[in-house]
């Protein structure tokens, strides 16, 4: 593989936050044998600090190799981004992180203008796991990403109070059907390819945890009768809102109110209790 120099600085207004962190997540999709939408599923390891043992898409924090390399020549069409994402100057580096952290945990490489020869594949991915070679050699090895395959669909906040804070931005992207997942069996234990509508029904039943965003955007694709209509919802998208729920306590238990909600009005600021996690249920 080949080497990644610095290009480009990431300006210091800019750099990820020790209380709110710059991430990206991406739905990964594919057309079902028998008609319809599947969406991977990732299941995080039990062992983790931060919504440990719940279903999400692959995703994860922005780093700053992830700037330095979305102004390379070896990324393509990050303007698309950047007109999608007005608001956010680390737009096209967002992209870059979605694509790098769906290859680190689930195997899979969007965007790539040829894909990795089966033997560099494994290697690649691993020495990428390691920290022994960076995302940029394999970009370049595969001749570059196109930032076009991510559609912008959603922009969710954890809530204050939280000891883990991520300013993330949703994207969706499509596969074949064909496409292959594979967990890391590091932060990722199991990857699934499911209905939304099952993914909705199983957490109902208690059998696949899930988080506020996670349970919004798998509704949301759950209108969706192929990937090529949920990418062309995705990009009708006139206005996405900036979402940052609060906590709020009924009795005992732990709740999550959304903007609009009576409960997000009079929410106050609750920080959670050790161990104490992220609850499901949205007032």
């Amino acid at each position: 593989f080949g080497s990644l120099r610095s290009r480009v600085q990431i300006p210091p207004s800019r750099r990820v936050s020790s209380t709110l962190r710059l991430a990206a997540t991406v739905m990964v999709v594919r057309d079902a044998p028998s008609g319809g939408v599947e969406v991977l599923m990732l299941r995080r390891s039990k062992d983790l600090a931060f919504v440990g043992g719940t279903y999400v898409f692959p995703g994860g924090s922005l780093d700053p190799t992830d700037a330095e390399l979305a102004h390379t020549s070896w990324v393509r069409n990050a303007d698309a981004l950047e007109r999608r994402m007005p608001d956010e100057p680390s737009a096209a580096a967002l992209g870059v992180t979605a694509i790098r952290e769906a290859f680190e945990e689930a195997g899979i490489l969007l965007g790539a203008h040829h894909q990795l020869e089966p033997a560099h594949w494994a290697a690649a991915r691993q020495g990428l796991l390691a920290g022994e070679l960076a995302f940029g050699a394999i970009v370049d090895e595969v001749g570059g990403l196109d930032l076009g395959v991510l559609h912008y669909v959603a922009h969710w906040v954890t809530p204050k109070g939280s000891p883990r804070r991520f300013d993330t931005r949703f994207f969706l992207a499509a596969l074949p059907l064909d496409s292959v997942a594979s967990p890391d069996h590091g932060e990722v234990a199991e990857a699934r390819w499911l209905r939304p509508a099952d993914v909705l029904r199983l957490h109902e039943q208690g059998d696949l945890p899930l988080v506020p965003p996670t349970i919004a955007n798998v509704g949301w694709l759950a209108q969706w009768e192929s990937t090529e209509a949920a990418i062309a919802g995705a990009d009708a998208l006139d206005e996405i809102p900036r979402i940052e729920p609060r906590f709020w306590r009924d009795g005992t238990e732990l709740r999550i109110a959304l903007p609009g909600d009576p409960a997000w009005e009079r929410a106050g600021i609750i920080t959670l209790a050790p161990g104490e996690t992220i609850p499901s249920r949205v007032s």
